[in-house]
């Protein structure tokens, strides 16, 4: 009996759950492609402050203006002028603004404020996700034991050692595992599936990553 319970201890080291996936990455990666800061972003650029030669191209005016004078007769175009008139630039707002620096700086403020909601969200996804691969870990751990020991008590039953009552208690036991285990993977499967919903379009590569195995990485782009 000693020496089934040495295995199981053992077996339960030897099956701790391998971090095939890391945080980081996979957090890197959902803000990176996520839908929601993605339209943050969109939104602060638009609210960018114009560049000095940018504001002078878009904010200032070409005009025109004839002289006037006995016998002089000149044609005013917007695009040029014949005769007997003079041109200029008006610009039609300061070089700089306060107010688009302002609302620049609230802009980028919103998106620091989503970004924060988004990574303190996934972080507590992710951590569920990893106590819920754990907790498989384990239970197939003792799933495994049990089998085991299932095969012993029949092999002791066979040989006349023990009685069949003791082959029921296991198997009971072994019913239940499965049952735990189960359960726990479609509890890893739906929430793999919860936190690769963060990346919106690149949701199908940030699942492979979470189901693989062999630590592949991912590509923020």
């Amino acid at each position: 009996m000693f020496r089934i319970y040495l295995s199981f201890a053992l077996l339960l080291c030897l099956s701790a759950p391998v971090l095939a996936w890391e945080e980081q990455q996979a957090l890197e990666f959902i803000l990176a492609h996520s839908p929601i800061l993605g339209a943050y972003r969109t939104v602060t650029r638009e609210y960018t402050p114009s560049s000095p030669m940018r504001r002078l191209l878009e904010h200032t005016s070409f005009f025109a203006r004839a002289s006037q004078g006995p016998g002089n007769e000149a044609s005013v175009n917007d695009n040029f002028i014949t005769s007997g008139s003079t041109a200029g630039v008006q610009i039609n707002i300061p070089l700089s603004s306060r107010k688009e620096q302002r609302e620049h700086a609230l802009k980028a403020l919103e998106e620091i404020k989503a970004i924060e909601e988004v990574r303190a969200k996934v972080l507590q996804d992710l951590g569920q996700l990893r106590q819920h691969e754990a907790e498989l870990t384990a239970v197939q751990a003792r799933l495994k034991y049990w089998k085991d020991k299932s095969g012993w008590a029949q092999q002791r039953v066979n040989t006349g050692y023990d009685g069949v009552d003791g082959l029921w208690d296991v198997a009971k036991q072994l019913n239940e595992e499965k049952a735990s285990a189960d359960k726990l993977t479609l509890a890893v499967a739906a929430q793999r599936h919860k936190v690769a919903s963060y990346a919106g379009e690149a949701w199908r590569e940030l699942l492979d990553y979470l189901e693989d195995e062999k630590s592949a990485r991912l590509v923020s782009r």
